[in-house]
């Protein structure tokens, strides 16, 4: 499937409670579509999970949501120490959280 890749609220341009477009997507390809959902859970993950399941949400979609959290976490990781940079203590909040869900 072909996602995003990147995709957090401030590549969400919205009017209102509406979504008028989504901006920046030189991180987009092919990928699991969950990835994309992991990186916009902020906090909440039963009310994005709502709106994205509007009839009812799987029953193994809070695993694949924390799984997919977890790996996101982990590539952040990857790319930061690729580019020279230290977001580790920015990250180990939200590792942490996810290996408490899986």
């Amino acid at each position: 499937m072909f996602v995003h890749g990147d995709l957090h609220p401030r590549h969400v341009l919205s009017s209102g409670s509406r979504i008028t477009g989504i901006i920046d997507w030189a991180d987009c390809g092919a990928a699991s579509p969950w990835l994309d959902l992991a990186r916009m859970d902020l906090g909440s993950p039963q009310t994005m999970l709502d709106a994205y399941f509007p009839h009812g949400i799987p029953a193994d979609a809070p695993a694949h949501l924390a799984n997919h959290r977890l790996l996101y976490l982990l590539l952040a990781l990857i790319w930061e120490y690729e580019c020279g940079g230290d977001w580790l203590h920015e990250r180990v909040p939200g590792i942490e959280s996810a290996l408490a869900t899986t």
